[in-house]
């Protein structure tokens, strides 16, 4: 699982290509303050 902290839930986030590429069955999520309770 791809993971990529961020405190503004408006900013656009962009997975590394070398990862997406290496894993491209990977479940790619972002955290951000209205959803990370769901991670702790």
């Amino acid at each position: 699982m791809g993971i990529d902290p961020k405190w503004s839930s408006t900013k656009k986030v962009k997975f590394p290509l070398t990862f997406s590429l290496a894993y491209p069955d990977a479940i790619k999520e972002v955290i951000h303050r209205d959803n990370f309770m769901d991670y702790l």
